[in-house]
């Protein structure tokens, strides 16, 4: 599968005081139900390079491939840049009890590439996303949040994700 970039397109989100980063569906544009949102890419890092740049705290960004590897989006210091090939890295997980409007389903690594030919881990549309929405994704139950989110309700999101598939 290839990702399509008219699906969407990231800037940073101005009703934030914080100014967070994150990825709008873009105008005229709409995700259906299903359909493939975008391919959660980077380099993938064995133990012995998670260990070099873990003092960065990159890992806030990283995706686990398997027990020993994962995703790394971030540059050589931890950071995301804003001109970042791998805009799925933007997508934030969503707050208060709104729910995810995307999930990677199957969270298995490979299952897509990008339009540049990285393969990465799909994010899908669990609903409708209108045109001007922000892409929402739950981290998983283990991040370190400093929120609310319905993400860490694990029997919650069980159910949810049942529903999707």
């Amino acid at each position: 599968l290839e990702v399509r970039r008219l699906a969407y397109e990231h800037f940073i989100d101005t009703s934030s005081d914080q100014g967070l980063r994150g990825i709008f569906v873009g105008r005229g544009e709409r995700l259906r139900i299903g359909q493939l949102a975008g391919c959660y890419t980077g380099t993938l890092r064995s133990p012995s390079e998670r260990a070099i740049k873990r003092d960065t705290k990159f890992e806030a960004y990283s995706y686990p491939v398997n027990a020993t590897h994962i995703v790394d989006p971030t540059d050589n210091y931890g950071h995301l840049p804003s001109n970042t090939p791998h805009e799925m890295a933007l997508v934030n997980e969503p707050t208060g009890a709104s729910m995810p409007n995307l999930t990677p389903l199957d969270y298995e690594f490979g299952l897509c590439r990008d339009r540049d030919g990285r393969a990465g881990v799909p994010y899908y549309a669990a609903r409708e996303v209108r045109e001007g929405e922000q892409l929402t994704v739950c981290y998983g139950p283990y991040f370190h949040r400093e929120y609310t989110t319905v993400c860490t309700d694990h029997g919650l999101l069980m159910r949810w994700t049942t529903l999707q598939v």
